[in-house]
């Protein structure tokens, strides 16, 4: 007899997906695929872009399995699985992972290193594999060369920095449209940042900040060591 489980489905409601816990059939790993118990699953901008648009009545929306990253433990490999055994500590990407299951394609699974928390892990493979395809895959970034991400706070813009400070990028320059946020891209640190608003909330800029600045400041956060967004080189100016 097949085995069953609880699951979370995004399905199609007036205003976008809405959660429902259902029951689902649990899958056996077929070949070049892993069954992975899930411990922990994160959650990512772009499926909650795709949650908004998944609307009752149009053609194409039916109730699907959510998720699409998580961390756990191999419960079972299928045929041509060799890399991986039970019992590996493992994190990826798999859609229908906000389940206590997920059957992943062996490629699709990295694994956790030690000390590494469940929750820590499920929130790695989405935003690192994005970054690492713009800026290894397709840009081929080199050490030495520049490089700049946008939205430098966001997830795939804190992976991004990481990645190209990693490769040797010089410098790394992150930017972000609110005051308050470049502290959030610590302890990623980019060699410079560069805050503005938009015209509508007036016009604020902070000055290029050098890497050093990140270890010198004595702001801090639980995330790490942060840099103040003004500073003597700083200029703010608001719309009455």
């Amino acid at each position: 007899m097949a085995q069953t489980m609880n699951a979370w489905f995004a399905v199609p409601g007036p205003e976008g997906a809405v959660f429902e816990l259902r029951e689902a059939q649990v899958a056996a790993p077929g070949p070049g695929q892993v069954a992975v118990a899930v411990k922990a699953a994160g959650t990512n901008r772009g499926e909650l872009i795709r949650g908004a648009a998944l609307r009752a009545g149009s053609a194409p929306a039916s109730p699907a399995r959510a998720g699409t990253e998580f961390s756990g433990e191999i419960a079972a490999v299928g045929e041509g699985v060799s890399a991986w055994q039970p019992g590996d500590r493992v994190m990826g990407r798999a859609v229908g992972s906000y389940a206590k299951s997920v059957v992943a394609h062996q490629r699709a699974l990295m694994k956790i290193p030690a000390g590494m928390s469940w929750a820590e892990a499920a929130a790695i493979p989405n935003v690192f594999v994005t970054a690492h395809d713009a800026l290894v895959t397709n840009a081929a970034a080199r050490p030495g060369e520049a490089v700049m991400v946008t939205a430098g706070p966001s997830g795939v813009g804190t992976a991004a920095i990481q990645i190209a400070r990693h490769i040797g990028a010089n410098p790394v320059i992150a930017t972000t449209r609110t005051p308050r946020r470049p502290t959030r891209c610590a302890p990623s640190a980019p060699t410079r940042s560069w805050t503005r608003a938009t015209p509508a909330s007036g016009s604020t800029r902070s000055c290029a900040r050098p890497a050093a600045a990140a270890s010198t400041s004595s702001s801090t956060t639980s995330a790490g060591r942060c840099w103040p967004t003004t500073s003597a080189c700083s200029r703010s100016s608001r719309a009455s």
